[in-house]
C-alpha cells in the first residue's frame, strides 16, 4: 500500500503527518538514545540483580540470576528505599495536582505552539458544567499559538481527573471524535475548520477535600504526563 502511494516503506507513510516526517529520522533519534542510554540501563540491571540475589539469599530461596519485566518495579522500589531513602508518599507534598496541571499546560503550550482554555460557558450562556457527565469533569478548548495564527480553533478536551464509582479506574486517554479536514456528509471542507477533534483524558487522583489539597506522586505525574501527550 505504502509503495502504491509513492513512499518507501510504510513506516514513511505513518510518520509522515508527525514531526519526525521520516523513518530515517526515527532510526537516528531511536538510536541515539539508545547509545546514550545502555550505559545506564547495563549499571541499573547489575545493581538490581544484586538486590535480587542478596533477597534471594536472606529468604533461602534459589531464583533465576536476571530480572525480569515483572521484578522491575519490586526492586526498584527496594533499591531507592534502601540506598536513597525515597518515600512516595513523602514527595506527593511536591506535586500538588493544581500545580502540576498549570505545569503540564505550560509545558505543552510552549512546545507545541498552542493555547488552553476552560469553557464554563456553552451558546446561550449555558453553564457548561450542566452538559458534562460529573460535576468533576472540564472541558477546554485548543487554539493554535503560532504567530499568524492565533487564536484558529484546533480542537477540544475533557479532563476527567478525580475517582467515583462506576468509573473506569484506571489512566487512559480517549478519542471521542476524529479530526477530519473533509466531511464525510458534504465533502472537502472549504472553510478550513473541517471536523474538529475531541479527546477525554481519565485519571483517578485523589480528590482534594475541605482540609487538604490533591497531591500526587511521581508515579502520578508521570502518568499525567503520559495520556495527556496522547491527548
Amino acid at each position: 500500500m505504502a509503495t502504491l502511494l509513492g513512499y518507501r516503506n510504510y513506516a514513511d507513510y505513518a510518520v509522515e503527518v508527525n514531526i519526525v516526517k521520516k523513518s530515517d529520522a526515527v532510526h537516528t533519534f531511536l538510536s541515539d538514545l539508545n547509545k546514550g542510554l545502555d550505559p545506564l540501563y547495563e549499571k541499573d540491571r547489575v545493581s538490581l540483580e544484586a538486590l535480587k540475589r542478596e533477597e534471594c539469599k536472606t529468604l533461602g530461596i534459589e531464583c533465576e540470576d536476571m530480572i525480569f519485566s515483572y521484578d522491575r518495579r519490586y526492586y526498584t522500589r527496594m533499591y531507592n528505599d534502601k540506598y536513597y531513602s525515597i518515600d512516595d508518599e513523602q514527595l506527593r507534598k511536591y506535586f500538588p495536582f493544581d500545580q502540576v496541571i498549570e505545569g503540564m499546560f505550560t509545558l505543552y503550550q510552549t512546545i507545541f505552539s498552542v493555547k488552553f482554555e476552560q469553557i464554563f460557558e456553552l451558546e446561550h450562556h449555558q453553564d457548561v458544567s450542566k452538559q458534562l457527565w460529573s460535576p468533576d469533569v472540564r472541558l477546554f478548548k485548543v487554539y493554535d499559538n503560532v504567530v499568524g495564527q492565533q487564536n484558529k480553533l484546533l480542537g477540544y478536551f475533557y479532563m476527567d481527573m478525580f475517582p467515583r464509582a462506576g468509573k473506569y479506574s484506571h489512566a487512559a486517554a480517549y478519542p471521542l471524535i476524529p479530526g477530519a479536514t473533509n466531511n464525510p456528509v458534504t465533502g472537502p471542507d472549504t472553510s478550513d475548520k473541517g471536523i474538529l477533534p475531541v479527546v477525554a483524558i481519565v485519571c483517578n487522583f485523589p480528590k482534594a477535600t475541605v482540609t487538604e489539597v490533591s497531591t500526587l506522586t511521581h508515579y502520578d505525574v508521570v502518568t499525567v504526563l503520559h495520556e495527556f501527550g496522547h491527548c
